[in-house]
């Protein structure tokens, strides 16, 4: 913004819960005025005028402790109080947003100062905030927020008495916010006021829109020119409980939706702050069609961008039951993806097709952003994250082994030994024989490279036996041990029957299966049994999710006892972390293999997706313990 006075145009919002109910809008407008750059020429315009008398007209004895200019005014008085509290680099740029004099009368309820350092100490960055409020008694309080930042949340303790039906207790939350578009720099100030025992109270809501001349209201996103999908989508979002969500909107404008009044506590850990900008309308129609896979293709097609795709989509998460219409969308808008997923069901012309959809697309892009060890699974990181992931997962295998009760000279089959990494450990630390199948030629081939370089001999009957083998197919049972590590929610729920009975078939009697598994929350499978979702369009095509009451029943009507059900969902959650940075990071590189940017938005989205779902707690990752009777 150039360092000239503007006139800007917008609306406040307030909004009261007790003692009655009650909330308004009105139009407005104020001035924003850059004091520094003001104190040099002292000049107004043909609109307003500076420290005289006129229509519209700005005086610095109405601010801090009424100094005259002569005396340094409105900045002097600034200055002193930012040095009284340690700021002593705030010597930049101090933009006034407060209201003018109209026809000589005054009615300031609150006025903000944005306090920059200067442009060579860090390009000017905002340094300090401070509120000057003014209460009906003619008394005055100022709430300096000591290096805040756009887009945060800052909270003050209410000190001053302004509303007769609120006390001098609780707090204040701030917010402040600054957006460039064509139509000019939008600001917008939030004040919520909550009373500390149940953070029911809400004070003004403030937002303007900045510009040298007059021009449509700040919201102007809620005019006409919005297709009904996305009013009905914004009536919605109207409902959201838990969180803010900051949507920009196509023609610059903004607006907010949530709980403005929760802020992040120990008891209330998961208040999340995300926002998403428009590009156009049609991620709103898309959603209310098909769910969240529609929300996906929107943003795959380059509809809507987000700072933090993962904070958004948390939000969303765990606001479902107010915007279901958008997280699962129509009958008939998911009906295809449904078909197509069912024609996906993993018999065993269609597991080879669907494993080679996701595994086969080349190991020098999955080395590209995994750990060396080269697991595509869960880690565990046994409650430290700033442990290395090659740590973790080698722990997450070795629990696996050691509950499967591997020893040396055990045999164990690993349904699903996808580049080594089990098998690996298997032969070298636990002194163990394996054998593992895959349906990937990819990862079959690394394996076996993997076992040459460790002197680990292979193939049928040696140390280690890896095959491109469908699991139904094994024959040479009975195993000792048997591992499958996040294979069974690629099986489908059709074929979990199949799968159980088969573990139980190649499990010598009293032998032990350890199968890691991500599963869902019981009280969302069977909606999500009977539809479909992103990752089994994009990413999984047949796969299912168990939930762990579902794989509890599966195992005991194989004739398995579930002896042991570790979960470790949290560790995922940093997994997929590790892995969605690692990848960003290496987008250059893989766009070199010649994957474009489609797919580059497909991975981003997944990755994310996963991570949010296991934050928010939606799914989990367990090892499951069985053991076969004697």
């Amino acid at each position: 913004m150039q360092n000239t006075a503007h006139i800007g145009f917008g609306h406040v919002f307030h909004a009261r819960a007790r003692p009655q109910r009650h909330a308004f809008k009105y139009a407005t407008y104020f001035l924003m005025l850059p004091m520094r750059s003001l104190s040099k020429s002292m000049q107004g315009s043909s609109t307003w005028q500076n420290n005289r008398a006129g229509l519209l007209s700005f005086f610095d004895s109405d601010h801090g402790d009424h100094r005259s200019v002569a005396q340094g005014g409105a900045l002097a008085w600034l200055d002193e109080l930012l040095h009284q509290h340690g700021i002593h680099d705030a010597t930049g740029e101090a933009w006034l947003q407060t209201y003018p004099r109209v026809m000589g009368y005054t009615f300031k309820p609150v006025s903000f100062w944005y306090c920059h350092r200067a442009e060579n100490d860090q390009g000017g960055a905002l340094r300090a905030i401070v509120a000057e409020v003014n209460n009906t008694f003619g008394e005055k309080h100022c709430y300096l927020l000591d290096a805040p930042s756009y887009g945060e949340n800052h909270f003050a303790n209410k000190v001053f008495h302004v509303s007769p039906f609120n006390p001098v207790t609780g707090q204040y939350r701030f917010r402040f916010d600054q957006i460039n578009s064509a139509q000019g720099a939008q600001v917008s100030a939030t004040v919520d006021y909550f009373e500390a025992a149940d953070a029911k109270e809400i004070t003004p809501f403030l937002y303007g829109l900045m510009m040298n001349t007059a021009t449509s209201p700040y919201l102007s996103a809620t005019n006409a020119t919005i297709p009904n999908t996305a009013r009905y989508a914004l009536q919605l979002l109207e409902k959201l409980q838990h969180g803010v969500l900051t949507v920009h909107f196509p023609d610059g404008s903004s607006r907010y939706f949530g709980d403005y009044h929760a802020q992040t506590t120990s008891s209330n850990p998961a208040h999340f702050n995300a926002s998403i900008t428009l590009h156009n309308w049609n991620v709103f129609s898309a959603a209310l069609k098909s769910g969240d896979i529609g929300f996906a293709e929107s943003y795959i097609a380059g509809d809507w961008t987000t700072p933090n795709l993962t904070e958004l989509l948390k939000l969303l998460s765990s606001n479902r039951k107010a915007i279901d219409a958008m997280v699962f969308g129509t009958w008939y808008g998911r009906l295809l993806y449904r078909i197509k997923h069912l024609l996906n069901h993993n018999s065993r012309s269609n597991s080879r097709k669907n494993i080679h959809a996701h595994y086969d697309l080349g190991n020098a892009f999955y080395q590209l952003w995994l750990d060396k060890t080269m697991n595509y699974s869960g880690a565990w990181y046994e409650g430290d994250y700033t442990r290395p992931a090659e740590q973790a997962q080698t722990a997450k295998v070795q629990r696996a082994l050691r509950m499967a009760g591997v020893n040396s000279g055990s045999r164990v089959l690993e349904i699903g030994c996808g580049w080594g990494a089990l098998a690996e450990e298997a032969t070298l630390e636990f002194k163990a024989q394996i054998v593992g199948v895959t349906l990937s030629t990819e990862q079959l081939d690394y394996a076996n490279a993997r076992m040459h370089k460790l002197g680990i001999a292979t193939g049928h009957g040696q140390q280690a036996d890896l095959r491109l083998q469908d699991y139904r197919d094994i024959t040479d049972a009975p195993f000792d041990a048997i591992c499958s590590i996040e294979m069974v929610e690629a099986v489908g729920q059709s074929y979990w029957p199949e799968y159980f009975k088969t573990v139980n078939k190649l499990l010598k009697p009293g032998g032990r299966a350890c199968i890691q598994s991500i599963v869902i929350r019981d009280d969302l499978f069977e909606r999500y049994a009977a539809s479909t979702d992103f990752i089994q369009q994009y990413i999984f095509p047949g796969g299912c999710l168990p939930s762990p009451q579902k794989f509890r029943e599966q195992a005991e009507q194989a004739g398995m006892q579930v002896v042991d059900a570790f979960a470790f969902g949290p560790d995922y959650a940093q997994t997929l972390r590790e892995w969605r940075n690692a990848f960003l990071a290496q987008k250059e590189q893989v766009a070199k293999l010649g994957f474009d940017a489609r797919f580059m938005h497909i991975w981003e989205f997944y990755l994310a997706y996963c991570e949010a779902a296991f934050d928010t707690g939606d799914i989990n990752l367990m090892q499951f313990t069985l053991q076969k009777p004697e």
